[in-house]
């Protein structure tokens, strides 16, 4: 079966990292489902995660933290990785969500079983229940727009909350 276009995004405004992220967040923290609204830069979650990461543009492990996500594995580039190594990557490294990216734009990855999903605010979210069909998806958006390979990634997990007592 192939990958399976969740929603449709349209959006040509600089909010990737910061979608990228909220979109990790909401799936690892079971916040909300995500949905296209939520990423676009009229939405209040999404403007104050713009606000708070922004200054930050250049350094995606601070970003990562600026949202309350903790690295799991991670490289920072420059590197040339495949979709299929990305895809590899977050299989054997838990909890299986974060973001990658090229030189001017980032995205989102997920690793389930029999759910794997990719997010790109330029084009929309995609699910498919196996490696290769997500793997042809992601490619397939990557050339079209000018992709190429891409330098960097961030798995993530949840940081932990304090417990007050």
């Amino acid at each position: 079966m192939a990958a399976t276009e969740v929603f449709k995004m349209n959006n040509p405004n600089s909010t990737c990292t910061a979608a990228a992220l909220t979109w990790s967040y909401m799936l690892l923290s079971g916040s909300a489902k995500p949905r296209a609204d939520l990423f676009l830069p009229r939405d209040p979650t999404l403007a104050r995660n713009m606000e708070n990461i922004k200054d930050d543009d250049g350094n995606p492990e601070r970003q990562v933290a600026l949202m309350q996500l903790e690295p799991v594995k991670k490289n920072m580039g420059p590197a040339s990785i495949s979709s299929s190594e990305i895809a590899e990557l977050f299989k054997n490294n838990a909890p299986h969500v974060g973001i990658f990216w090229n030189s001017f734009h980032t995205v989102g990855y997920s690793y389930g079983h029999l759910d794997k999903q990719y997010f790109d605010n330029n084009v929309g979210l995609y699910r498919a229940n196996h490696t290769k069909d997500i793997v042809a998806k992601m490619d397939e958006i990557r050339k079209a727009n000018g992709y190429g390979n891409w330098a960097g990634y961030i798995v993530c997990k949840l940081k932990p909350r304090l417990k007050l007592t």
